[in-house]
């Protein structure tokens, strides 16, 4: 099982899916073990949970991509010359 410190250096890897699935289960093990442990994730968790939210709320609109498209467009141009 994962120490405290473990897991705290682990936290934000776990969060983005990035741990090996043995380490997932010393992760959650803990969890299970550690109220202190416990609580810090479900910050972290709201944490990630409201940026991801958020980043879906203020995605820019297709007419707005393609303006962005057609200014790096017309600077390339423009550096080309």
């Amino acid at each position: 099982m994962m120490t405290c410190g473990e897991v705290r250096e682990a936290m934000h890897r776990y969060l983005d899916g990035e741990l090996a699935e043995r380490e997932v289960t010393g992760f959650e093990s803990h969890l299970l073990d550690c109220a202190a442990c416990r609580t810090e994730h479900s910050h972290w968790q709201e944490a990630v949970d409201a940026v991801r939210g958020a980043r879906e709320a203020y995605r820019p609109s297709e007419r707005s991509e393609r303006l962005v498209r057609e200014l790096m467009y017309q600077a390339e141009q423009q550096a080309e010359r």
